[in-house]
């Protein structure tokens, strides 16, 4: 392509060209089901496309970013803010790193998804940009099932491999009592509502953006019969509540509920 003389507007439909890809299916197919075969043939022609331009679409962020002092941006999510890519800065920062991570012919193939799983993993584990060697030495992925291998694994195996491994980081930087504090509430967590009648409840306890949090998990069966249950539980443990926790129980209290008297032993 020829440059154009310095100054020159470029008009940005000259790089918006439509795919080699037929709107309409072609005239004189046999019968509707020719029909649906050649479209659904299309809609897959334009996967592949979208399949492969990520990679591109990297590339030229990459290039731009090396101009990003020209319209004085000092980074990715800036330069996002000041020039319309038609992106968030968060997916064009994605785009980005697999280009620079990946030679085309490994990335195009392996997927957006799985080659940015990589470039995250080899983060998690200290080996930031080397997520190519990784994947070309087919090593086993930390934190993730047993046996699970880095070409063999999909996307979303190596996302919880790395969730695995940054919620072991935030733990172990949680002092051990602390921790034996922690574990000890989730499992009288459990132990309560199971209590309470509110049967197979598990609990486990979580961290959400860094703050621990008991996540309760129950049966789809004993969920759908929680509004039964839990007036029984009130009704069993109710007048216990009342003596031992009172402030917990006036809300109930002033709701109307009663607890029954137990009776005197006869004289």
């Amino acid at each position: 392509m020829v440059a154009p003389p310095p100054g020159t507007v470029l008009d940005p439909q000259r790089f918006d060209p439509e795919p080699p890809i037929p709107r309409e299916p072609p005239q004189g197919l046999g019968d509707s089901k020719q029909a649906v075969s050649w479209l659904v043939s299309a809609i897959h022609a334009h996967e592949r496309l979208r399949d492969r331009s990520f990679y591109d679409t990297g590339h030229l962020i990459g290039r731009l970013l090396e101009l990003r002092e020209s319209v004085g941006a000092k980074d990715i999510k800036d330069l996002c803010s000041k020039v319309d890519l038609g992106l968030s800065h968060m997916t064009a920062n994605k785009y980005l790193q697999v280009a620079r991570t990946f030679d085309r012919e490994t990335a195009v193939p392996m997927g957006i998804e799985k080659s940015y799983a990589l470039v995250l993993y080899a983060k998690a584990i200290g080996r930031a940009g080397q997520a190519a060697a990784i994947l070309s030495s087919d090593e086993p992925i930390r934190g993730g099932e047993r046996n699970l291998r880095a070409k063999a694994a999909s996307a979303s195996k190596i996302y919880d491999a790395v969730k695995t491994l940054k919620d072991a980081r935030k733990a172990s930087l949680v002092p051990a009592e602390t921790r034996a504090a922690e574990e000890k509430a989730t499992i009288d967590t459990g132990a309560l509502l199971r209590t309470l009648g509110i049967k197979r409840a598990h609990t486990e306890l979580v961290r959400r953006g860094g703050a621990p949090t008991i996540a309760v998990y129950i049966p789809l069966d004993v969920a759908t019969g929680l509004e039964a249950a839990i007036p029984r539980a009130l009704a069993k443990y109710g007048a216990k509540l009342a003596r031992t926790r009172p402030e917990l129980f006036e809300p109930l209290r002033a709701a109307g509920w009663k607890v029954a008297r137990a009776r005197q032993p006869a004289s």
